[in-house]
C-alpha cells in the first residue's frame, strides 16, 4: 500500500503533456533552460561559458534562399522539449519515428534517465511566429538506446514524423569522415528558432588532455546552450558525421563521431538509402541479365583498409575516458 501511495502521488504531480505544449508561446519556451549546458566546469573545477568562438556566425534557416540545400536538410532537425523540467535540446530524425539526441538531455537529475513520455519533439520551430501543432510534434514513447560516455540517446516517437519531413542518414565511411576539413551544424541555440553555422567551422586536431580519445570530432563551429544533440555535417554533405556534445573551455566545440554511435544503434535504423535524402530507385523495362553461376563468378578483391579509422580509448575499468 505504501508503494502504491508513492506511485499515485507521483502520477498526480502536475506537468505539461504533449497536448499542453500546443498552447505554449515562443516567449514561454524562451524562459526554459538548456539541459546540461551551463553547469560545465574546466580542469580547475570552475564554471565556464563557452561554445561561441569569437564573433557569432549563426544564420537563421528561415533567411536562407528557398533553393538552398540546407533548407531541405534542416527539416529533419528538431527541437527537444523536456516538458516536466522545462528544458530543451536539439536533435534530428534518423528514421520515420526515430529521433537522435544527447544522453545528457535525457539524464535524470538523480541518476538514470527521465520517463520517455516527458519528452516532446517539435520539427517546425523556424521563426518567432512559429506555432506548435499536432502534425509537427510527437511524444516520445520509448528510449530505445543510450550511452552516457558517447552521449547519445535514440528515442522512439508516437508518430512517424519522418514520413513528412524525411530523415537523416549516418556517414559510416571512415575515409570520408577522415577527409572532413570544415563542418556545418543545424541547431536550436539558446532556445532560438532553427539556425545554421557554416562560417569559421574548421575541424581541428584536439588530441589534448581535455579530450583523450579519438571518439570525438573537434571544430570551431559556434554552438550555445540548447545546441546539445544537434547533427554535425561535413560542410558540403547531407549525412551526420558527429553528434554535437559540448565545448571545451571556450577553445573549441566537439561532437561524438557518428561511427561510434552507429555501431550501437544500427539494429534500430531503417535500411540504408530508405530515407528521403536518397534518390528513388530507377525502374527498367529491360529483362534482367542472367546471373553467372557461382563457379564463373570472379574472385572478390579484399576491401582496402580504412584510413585512420578511430579506435576506442578505454581506461583500466574498460570505460571511456572522461573529456576533462
Amino acid at each position: 500500500m505504501k508503494h502504491l501511495m508513492i506511485v499515485l502521488g507521483f502520477m498526480c504531480l502536475p506537468y505539461l503533456t504533449q497536448a499542453d505544449t500546443l498552447s505554449l508561446s515562443i516567449d514561454e519556451l524562451q524562459t526554459w533552460n538548456a539541459i546540461g549546458s551551463d553547469g560545465e566546469v574546466n580542469s580547475q573545477g570552475n564554471a565556464v561559458q563557452e561554445r561561441i568562438m569569437g564573433k557569432p556566425d549563426f544564420v537563421k534557416v528561415i533567411d536562407l534562399p528557398a533553393n538552398d540545400a540546407n533548407v531541405e536538410l534542416s527539416k529533419k532537425v528538431g527541437f527537444f522539449m523536456d516538458v516536466k523540467r522545462k528544458g530543451f535540446c536539439s536533435g534530428s530524425l534518423v528514421g520515420p519515428d526515430l529521433f537522435l539526441t544527447n544522453h545528457h538531455c535525457i539524464a535524470a537529475d538523480n541518476g538514470g534517465v527521465i520517463p520517455a513520455t516527458n519528452i516532446v519533439v517539435w520539427m517546425e520551430y523556424t521563426s518567432p511566429k512559429s506555432k506548435l501543432a499536432t502534425n509537427s510534434t510527437a511524444q516520445v514513447t520509448q528510449i530505445l538506446s543510450y550511452h552516457e560516455s558517447l552521449d547519445y540517446a535514440l528515442l522512439k516517437l508516437n508518430k512517424p514524423l519522418g514520413n513528412r519531413y524525411g530523415w537523416l542518414q549516418l556517414e559510416q565511411n571512415p575515409n570520408r569522415v577522415h577527409q572532413i576539413r570544415s563542418v556545418k551544424i543545424i541547431q536550436h541555440p539558446n532556445s532560438r528558432p532553427k539556425e545554421i553555422v557554416t562560417n569559421n567551422t574548421q575541424v581541428i586536431n584536439c588530441q589534448s588532455p581535455f579530450t583523450g580519445n579519438k571518439a570525438y570530432l573537434c571544430y570551431l563551429a559556434d554552438t550555445q546552450g540548447g545546441s546539445s544533440g544537434s547533427p554535425v555535417f561535413s560542410i558540403d554533405g547531407d549525412k551526420i558525421v558527429a553528434l554535437h556534445h559540448r565545448g571545451v573551455e571556450g577553445r573549441f566545440n566537439l561532437g561524438t563521431r557518428i561511427l561510434f554511435i552507429a555501431e550501437k544503434i544500427k539494429p534500430y535504423l531503417p535500411v540504408t538509402g530508405a530515407g528521403n535524402n536518397a534518390a528513388p530507385a530507377k525502374t527498367s523495362t529491360k529483362p534482367a541479365a542472367a546471373k553467372p553461376s557461382p563457379a564463373a563468378a570472379p574472385k572478390a578483391k579484399p576491401a582496402p583498409k580504412p584510413a585512420d579509422q578511430p579506435t576506442d580509448t578505454q581506461d583500466n575499468n574498460g570505460g571511456w575516458k572522461p573529456i576533462i
